[in-house]
């Protein structure tokens, strides 16, 4: 990650700053890091849009253990519908 985004999440990152962290690691290939950078955010709903808006190939990167466990975590109602965007 850059340092920039770095020392930006150390602090109380709003989400405009997280969403810039998790498409730097998206468009690097880090799927796992970008779901763990909204998730540790605090951001559920941001978590579920994420997974939603990633091709299924971006998916696979998860182990089932670890997409079992993101998805167990998250609100009924953002897994229900999530919406990309």
């Amino acid at each position: 990650m850059p340092p920039r985004l770095a020392r930006a999440l150390a602090g109380s990152p709003d989400a405009e700053v997280v969403e810039a962290a998790s498409s730097w690691y998206v468009d690097n290939g880090e799927v796992v890091a970008a779901v763990d950078t909204t998730f540790a955010s605090g951001d559920r709903a941001g978590v579920a849009r994420l997974l939603a808006s990633l091709p299924s190939y971006l998916v696979d990167a998860f182990t089932y253990g670890e997409l079992r466990a993101v998805v167990g975590d998250l609100p009924p109602d953002a897994v229900a519908r999530p919406r990309p965007g």
